[in-house]
Formats: C-alpha cells, sequence, structure tokens
C-alpha cells in the first residue's frame, strides 16, 4: 500500500486486482473529520466494465494522465470540506473512466428506500448490494480539459474548460442534486414518485413541481397539458425553508 497526501485529506492509494491486463486504482478520501467519505475507483483500459448494465456495459476507453486523477480527486475533496458524514456505512463508492463522446455523465444508482446509493452511503441508510463494484459512476469525455493545477474559484481560471469543476458537478448528481424526469425527447414529465431535489424546484411562475407534471421548456416536446411545470423562460430556481432563511428575501430561490 502506498500513501499519497493531497493538501487537507490522506489519499490512500493501492491497487487492486480487476483482470489480467489491468488494475483498477483506488484512492479514499476523508472528510474535514477523517471520517471516510467517497472511494474513487479510476478504470483505465483492460479494466472491464466500469458501468452500467446488461446490454449496455461501458469500459474506459483511455487511461486516465495523473493530472487528471488529481483534477478528480480535487473535485472529491471540494465536497468533502463541505459535506459532514454520518459515520456507518461509508465510503461511498464511485466509478470513474475516461469515454470518447465530448460530455461527461454520472450513472446514479437507486438504493434500497429509492434514494440512490453514494447519499445512502455518506447518511447511514442501507444502501444495497454494489454494480460494478461500485454504488455510483461518473465518465468524463474528450473536452479539451486545461492541464493547468486547479485553483477553487466562481470564475472560470484557465481558457479551456476545467475538469474539477465538471467533476464537482457529476459528484453533485452522485450525492442526489438530480431531478426526477421522464420522458426527456417525448413528452417531459415528474414521474409520480419525486425525489426530494425535484420536490424544492419552482418554475418560471413560481410553482412547486408535483408528481406526474408536465414539463414545458424551450427545445422540448410539450405536449398539451392543463397543470405544467413551465420552464420556456428558463427561469427555475431550488428554494426551500432553510434556503429561504439564508437568502433572507434577496430571492425568492437559486436558479438552476
Amino acid at each position: 500500500m502506498k500513501t499519497k497526501t493531497m493538501t487537507t485529506i490522506v489519499l490512500a492509494v493501492h491497487a487492486l486486482l480487476g483482470s489480467p491486463s489491468g488494475a483498477v486504482e483506488t484512492y479514499d478520501v476523508t472528510d474535514s473529520n477523517g471520517v471516510p467519505f467517497i472511494r474513487a475507483r479510476i478504470f483505465g483500459v483492460g479494466d472491464g466494465p466500469f458501468c452500467c448494465g446488461p446490454g449496455d456495459e461501458q469500459r474506459a476507453l483511455r487511461n486516465l494522465p495523473q493530472w487528471e486523477i488529481d483534477h478528480s480527486l480535487a473535485a472529491i475533496q471540494y465536497w468533502a470540506e463541505i459535506i459532514k458524514v454520518i459515520p456507518g456505512q461509508s465510503p461511498a463508492i464511485v466509478n470513474v473512466a475516461r469515454i470518447a463522446i465530448d460530455n461527461a455523465w454520472a450513472s446514479i444508482q437507486s438504493s434500497t428506500d429509492g434514494g440512490n446509493k453514494v447519499q445512502a452511503a455518506l447518511t447511514r441508510q442501507d444502501p444495497g448490494s454494489l454494480t460494478y463494484g461500485a454504488h455510483g459512476m461518473v465518465a468524463i469525455g474528450q473536452m479539451g480539459f486545461s492541464a493547468e493545477a486547479y485553483i477553487p474559484s466562481q470564475l472560470p481560471m484557465t481558457p479551456t474548460i476545467g475538469l474539477a469543476p465538471v467533476m464537482i458537478h457529476e459528484i453533485a448528481h452522485q450525492m442526489g442534486i438530480a431531478s426526477t424526469i421522464d420522458g426527456y425527447e417525448a413528452s417531459p414529465h415528474f414521474p409520480e414518485a419525486i425525489n426530494a431535489w425535484t420536490d424544492h424546484l419552482h418554475d418560471d411562475n413560481g410553482k412547486q413541481a408535483k408528481p406526474g407534471q408536465a414539463i414545458y421548456c424551450s427545445g422540448c416536446a410539450n405536449p398539451r397539458a392543463d397543470n405544467v411545470f413551465d420552464l420556456r423562460r428558463d427561469q427555475g430556481y431550488f428554494a426551500g425553508k432553510h434556503m429561504s432563511e439564508v437568502l433572507a428575501g434577496a430571492m425568492p430561490g437559486i436558479p438552476v
């Protein structure tokens, strides 16, 4: 076992034998109290599938250079310094791999209580069984990422897109910041059971999301419906009791 130290966290590094042709690299990240937070399993070429299911298995199409691994871990550290883990089920395990498309995505796995497995592992709930050895998966594409050192900032700090901010976004999805929406292309609508994040969404007119509601948005197929969640002016926002306390009337919610 080798140990690397990055800023305020210790990353315990070891290789897990995945297949005769490769080895998944594993990095453990702790929160600010030293509690296990997320275990990142970095897949390379030959390490087998990292996601997603029968008929849709996904494999790493190239190996991540060390700077991409470091930027990915910096993104996990960002959340580790914000989230206070409830000891018990953690760390949450997330597979990370490089794919060929010009995009990035997170595959969120449902836990036994209808939430997601990463969130469950961090809050001492039952995440259920692992899928491809993990509670969740993140794929990062070929987006022309900058190799310059990551500097935390609300503004872009590099001439090209930064990998760390993209990973911060994808890890946020793994922790539950994701809408439950069905029928994206044909008839977007909320399902009959919506998650806590979706329940706090409000549309252009300040109306709160409701189960089964049709969604109207620019560029969407907007089927005729009486009760709609209208985002055609792209003025939706997230709001709730604690959010209102923080904003203190400055705005109705946080724009999304």
